[in-house]
């Protein structure tokens, strides 16, 4: 998988930027401040109609501009892509090959990627919301079915949420719920279904890739903790009915409480250090390592789902380690296709294993060196 050409227009501090990457490993150095990370940020938008930053369409703008564009050129095995999302009136549009798709949604997942970032750190010790996105933006890449079910778990999560209001107004009647508690748990139970499934597989690439990097020092596991517990072994149809009789059993609560108790939106997923919870008592270099064994986990996991190597993205990863886990990372490089990588360092130029392209960042301003 490649990214054959990028252009950007009132993208961040962006006016404009045309960039044809290289096939390898493309090292972009520059100050803070220059548009590195918007560039990857551009990129991972363009691949998932998201920023990694988790910011608001509206503040990827470029100041005083009202519409943004991102477009891409992408070689698959399956043949060349064209890729374009404009952004206007606050809202987003994609567009596949030149013509106008119907969802957003019909474009994630042709370029697939893993970034990493120091925003990654968050996901670590921050709120749960932040790691079922994670694992949800991950997932959506490889499976098209997943992605179309989480799109409608959340509709009749919205809608089952705000009747809940409603009932509690007294505009009206409870068992108007019946409905979408029957909707949530149908698209729920296989949204749950394959996080049970493909978690304990990201925790075992996690650990591979936790223990290389550490000398083997300690040990790294991924953690799946559903809302539903106990959850049913013997199938979809069961949770289904499982999930639809908690909903029943907590409906009362959830009225007064004016949203939904259970449900995927409220699994937990946890990061483990020798059995104990990091976004309790992991140090920051801990929580640096886990985050970089996950995104490298993600981008071995793509590439055997895919059956070609996903891109992958690295922000300020040389201000994020230490020397010797640094050099670690860099030797994986030239195993993961395409790549791109951030600096504010010119020696990383020396550390990265050739063949790499070299480009310079000045004030938003993009020019290839080598």
């Amino acid at each position: 998988m490649q990214l054959e050409s990028l252009y950007l227009y009132n993208f961040r501090n962006l006016p404009t930027l045309r960039m044809s990457p290289y096939q390898g490993i493309n090292l972009i150095i520059g100050p803070n401040g220059a548009g590195k990370t918007n560039l990857l940020e551009a990129i991972h938008f363009l691949a998932t109609t998201r920023s990694h930053r988790l910011a608001k369409d509206r503040y990827l703008l470029r100041k005083t501009e009202e519409v943004f564009s991102v477009v891409g050129e992408v070689v698959t095995r399956s043949g060349r892509r064209k890729l374009r999302i404009n952004y206007s009136n606050g809202h987003k549009q994609a567009h596949l090959d030149g013509e106008r798709a119907v969802r957003l949604s019909e474009v994630v997942g042709i370029l697939a990627l893993s970034i990493f970032s120091p925003q990654d750190l968050n996901f670590i010790r921050g709120a749960p919301t932040l790691r079922r996105r994670l694992i949800d933006m991950w997932v959506c890449q490889m499976e098209h079915d997943y992605l179309e079910e989480l799109y409608a778990y959340r509709i009749a999560l919205r809608q089952r949420s705000s009747l809940l209001r409603s009932v509690y107004q007294g505009q009206s009647a409870p068992d108007q719920l019946e409905v979408w508690e029957q909707e949530l748990a149908t698209h729920a139970a296989p949204l749950i279904l394959r996080r049970m499934e493909i978690i304990p597989r990201l925790s075992s690439a996690l650990g591979e890739n936790y223990a290389l990097l550490s000398g083997n020092a300690e040990k790294a596991d991924l953690e799946y903790l559903p809302s539903l517990d106990p959850l049913p072994q013997n199938g979809i149809e069961e949770v289904t009915s499982a999930l639809k009789k908690e909903l029943l059993m907590r409906r009362g609560r959830d009225i007064s409480l004016g949203q939904t108790s259970i449900g995927p939106h409220r699994d937990e997923v946890r990061f483990l250090v020798d059995g104990n919870r990091a976004d309790l008592y992991a140090s920051q270099g801990q929580v640096r390592l886990l985050a970089l064994s996950l995104r490298l986990a993600e981008h071995r996991l793509l590439e055997e789902r895919l059956g070609e190597e996903p891109l992958m993205l690295l922000d300020d990863v040389d201000s994020e380690l230490d020397e010797a886990r640094l050099s670690k990372t860099l030797s994986l490089l030239p195993r993961m296709g395409q790549v791109f990588i951030t600096s504010t360092q010119e020696e990383l130029s020396h550390l990265i294993p050739n063949p790499k392209a070299i480009w310079r960042m000045e004030a938003g301003r993009l020019e290839r060196e080598n």
